[in-house]
């Protein structure tokens, strides 16, 4: 990474300098505050770069342009991603995400699994391919991973929870959302649905949080057809918020 070349080279130089006049050890203080100064305003700039660039993609997705999307994504990744640990990660993981909503999970599941450091739905994605594919041992490790990554989102113990329910096994169901109640003892969304599966009773997926469709974009696209037979209005294409860039990097969709 180049940011941490710079940081190193910038702690060298302090260090030098300071060996030169005071001896190699008075040298080690320039070259640790040097280097992790460097790297702090560094990571600071460069988040502050792809931030603003960031929220070209929300307006875009919005406007259904997916394919400009994506070279927003593809242009901060290779701008950027030299300079910023995890970076490129993030941003193929955004991609991911891109062919993920588009049905393309052969092409999400490698982009996907470039970014899933500290990103929750990459890894539930990940899951729900699997699951997709038959998998369940893969989808369920994958799960697990998620609730590590992201337990402060009920949506990481619910999408696991239905999809376990909806195949017949409620009690592995309701000790996902056991764990999800130890998490968040307030939301109604995880208790509503410990209470549906407790009382052997049918989910409806339609009244799942519109989050359900970020990880399950096929039934987005059966909600478009029903509300176009009825001429009700035409459903745009969840987006994600855009990942903050500060001195941590940590992605979203």
């Amino acid at each position: 990474m180049r940011s941490i070349a710079v940081s190193v080279a910038v702690g060298l130089l302090g260090a030098a300098v300071a060996t030169w006049f005071f001896g190699w050890i008075a040298g080690l203080v320039p070259f640790i505050l040097l280097g992790i100064g460097t790297q702090f305003f560094l990571t600071r700039r460069v988040g502050k770069f792809v931030e603003v660039e960031m929220t070209r993609v929300p307006a875009l997705l919005q406007e259904r342009k997916v394919d400009d999307a994506r070279r927003v994504l593809e242009g901060i990744r290779n701008r950027w991603g030299p300079w910023q640990p995890l970076l490129s990660g993030a941003m193929d993981a955004q991609i991911g995400m891109l062919e993920y909503m588009q049905l393309h999970f052969d092409a999400a599941l490698p982009l996907l699994k470039r970014g899933t450091f500290r990103n929750w739905m990459a890894v539930t994605a990940i899951g729900c391919i699997h699951w997709r594919k038959g998998d369940k041992a893969a989808a369920k490790k994958a799960f697990g991973d998620a609730v590590t990554t992201g337990g402060a989102d009920p949506m990481a113990f619910v999408v696991p929870a239905v999809l376990l329910a909806e195949a017949g096994d409620g009690t592995e169901a309701l000790a996902m959302l056991a764990k999800g109640v130890t998490a968040h003892p307030k939301s109604e969304l995880v208790l509503g649905l410990q209470r549906t599966i407790a009382n052997k009773g049918k989910i409806d997926r339609s009244k799942l949080p519109e989050a359900w469709l970020q990880f399950f974009p096929e039934d987005l696209a059966r909600q478009m057809m029903v509300r176009g037979r009825k001429g009700g209005p035409d459903p745009r294409m969840p987006t994600a918020p855009a990942p903050k860039w500060g001195a941590r990097s940590a992605p979203r969709r």
